[in-house]
């Protein structure tokens, strides 16, 4: 299955993400949703986030490797190690969305994550662009990947050692097995929408509100976060320096952004511009499919035209057979019927004349009687000179 990508949306949002993957080396940089992105990570195990970008990068890989193979450009959400390796670990379905990978379904129903594939020598620019955004997603999967396996061996050396550091007793040093994020924050924007975030015991409210800020438009004034049970906004510099764990967020807390006059709460441009790209290429998916749909009821309702035709000529060709054959069969008893009367005639000239002779006397009748009497006495004197 092909998608129709609008070309210069699929292309600015290509440059876009290459922009955010490769300008940046740590998650504390990343702005918008690769920031996100990074703070979703710690949220699974480290064996998850180890599986999930080994497959991710693999994903990737094929897609540039492969431009022209259709199979490499698309995943079954139903496969198992797609579904086990991806779908069900927090982060990969975005991840994914966010390097340009559609959500679709097929005339069964099933469900695909697609991304177009950019064949021939007239897409080159746009298949350059995707590659280097692609390249800097697998750079970015990679150092995350690297980041996580550290955390995950200093982890287990906190374990062995009998404990956690910091101050931030069991939840700075999780079982193993168990997600790497010390503490869980929900963020509840000023839009209303929530976003999720991985952070440490020993992170800011500072760093809380950066991680915020990202969201937000460029020219907006800083965002004041806001906590509940008692309700407290940390706005100046000793609140932001405020640790999670001193601010009894940890293991997990809800906050808030404060909406008044003075703050202007937006969605990213980025973020938008992404969500309209996501549109035009859902509408046009949906075209497609509308238009794959209608090409395939054409051609099945061609061949059921073609084979009633084909029935048709051969119903007809049968009904000229048997017409023949009937005919045939008429010439063949009409003949026959000629020649048995071609016979009978035949026969009937001698019986016709004998019938005619015995009606002349008596004297013939004798001379007839006569004859048969000579010859059967001729017969017999044949017979007793033999003997």
């Amino acid at each position: 299955m092909e998608l129709s990508y609008r070309k210069g949306e699929a292309t600015s949002v290509f440059r876009l993400i290459a922009k955010n993957a490769m300008a940046t080396s740590t998650a504390s940089e990343f702005k918008g949703k690769w920031q996100h992105l990074a703070r979703l990570l710690p949220l699974n195990s480290a064996s998850e986030v180890d599986g999930m970008i080994t497959l991710l990068v693999k994903v990737l890989d094929n897609v540039m490797a492969h431009p022209e193979e259709p199979k490499f450009h698309q995943l079954k959400l139903s496969n198992g190690a797609v579904k086990r390796k991806i779908a069900d670990v927090k982060g990969g379905l975005e991840i994914l969305r966010h390097v340009g990978f559609l959500r679709s379904t097929d005339g069964a129903g099933e469900a695909f994550l697609v991304v177009e594939q950019l064949a021939g020598e007239e897409r080159a620019p746009e298949r350059a662009a995707r590659d280097a955004a692609f390249g800097g997603a697998r750079a970015w999967l990679l150092a995350q990947q690297a980041a996580v396996a550290q955390l995950a061996r200093e982890r287990a050396a906190a374990r062995a050692s009998g404990g956690g550091a910091g101050g931030a007793g069991a939840a700075a040093c999780p079982a193993a097995g168990a997600p790497l994020a010390e503490c869980t924050l929900a963020v509840r924007m000023a839009s209303g929408a929530t976003v999720t975030g991985a952070f440490r015991a020993g992170d800011t409210l500072g760093d809380v509100r950066a991680f915020v800020a990202a969201f937000r438009a460029a020219d907006a004034p800083p965002p004041v976060i806001c906590a509940n049970c008692p309700h407290r906004e940390f706005a100046d510099a000793a609140a932001l320096a405020t640790t999670l764990a001193e601010a009894a967020l940890v293991p997990r807390a809800a906050v808030f952004v404060k909406r008044d006059g003075k703050v202007a709460v937006a969605v990213t441009e980025s973020l938008q511009e992404t969500r309209a790209v996501d549109r035009g290429r859902e509408i046009a998916a949906r075209a497609k499919r509308a238009a794959d749909k209608k090409a395939v009821a054409d051609a099945r309702q061609q061949s059921i035209e073609s084979f009633r035709a084909d029935r048709e000529d051969d119903a007809q060709r049968a009904v000229w057979r048997k017409a023949a054959n009937v005919r045939a069969q008429e010439r063949a008893r009409a003949a026959e019927q000629e020649a048995a009367q071609r016979e009978a005639a035949l026969l009937a000239v001698p019986v016709a004349a004998a019938a005619q002779d015995g009606g002349g006397g008596g004297g013939g009748g004798g001379g007839g009687a006569t004859i048969f009497s000579a010859g059967a006495a001729g017969v017999s004197a044949s017979s007793k000179k033999s003997e």
